[in-house]
């Protein structure tokens, strides 16, 4: 009979708390990857997976703690049921998930860049004006139609993943400070996490979005191996 071990990574009364206590939830999570990393260690051959309800920064900071490790099996709640469903490799009634790439302010020097990417919803310029420098570059990688539930199969998150990764591979914005400002599910933050090194892309922020805050995207997360609260920004 096979045994299923849950390392757990509760952050709920961390960052339900008044102000949220981030820094906090770092030690926390660190604590998790370590056990995790361990587990992994210990049984080679186990498969592993992963899922849950997590804030932006710490499924992309979840993600660039197991970028070298083997293909982690991905979960997505369920809408209406409250069920964990697996991503499926592909579905092949479907077509494949549309990518498309707008990039503006290349024409000017720059040395920031905004990566938005827009799944479940539209990420507006409009909202990452309100955190950014002047004159930063802007790369708009999208879904036709955004929409909540869009990623079913590994191979829509393999698909944006590589749109990803040779976006931020680019000649022409790496060694530059990268932002990034995600809408969609945990499974793909994760997975997009998994291809950002913070040794190859030097400086990498991920933005938080809180719909009730001013500005929406009120803090931010530097993406290194062991964050500490040096390295959360607030805005």
């Amino acid at each position: 009979m096979k045994r299923v071990r849950s390392i757990d990574c509760d952050l709920f009364a961390l960052m339900n708390a008044n102000p949220k206590k981030v820094e906090a939830s770092l030690t926390v999570q660190a604590e998790w990857a370590q056990k995790a990393v361990g587990a992994i260690t210990a049984t080679p051959d186990a498969p592993v997976a992963y899922y849950g309800i997590v804030h932006i920064p710490f499924q992309f900071l979840a993600g660039s703690r197991f970028s070298t490790y083997r293909r982690i099996e991905l979960f997505e709640l369920e809408r209406g049921s409250g069920h964990w469903r697996p991503l499926l490799k592909n579905k092949k009634a479907r077509e494949p998930l549309s990518i498309q790439i707008d990039r503006d302010g290349f024409s000017h020097p720059f040395e920031d860049v905004a990566i938005r990417i827009s799944v479940s919803y539209t990420v507006q310029c409009n909202e990452i004006t309100k955190v950014l420098p002047p004159h930063f570059a802007d790369i708009h990688l999208r879904i036709e139609n955004p929409r909540i539930d869009a990623i079913e199969t590994m191979d829509d998150v393999l698909g944006i993943c590589a749109a990803f990764r040779k976006e931020i591979d680019s000649d022409q914005i790496r060694g530059n400070r990268l932002h990034i400002f995600y809408s969609g599910p945990v499974s793909l933050g994760f997975s997009l996490g998994q291809r950002i090194s913070p040794t190859i892309h030097g400086e990498v922020r991920v933005y938080n979005y809180d719909a009730g805050a001013s500005p929406k995207y009120n803090w931010n997360l530097l993406l290194t191996h062991a964050p500490t609260e040096e390295h959360v920004r607030h805005h």
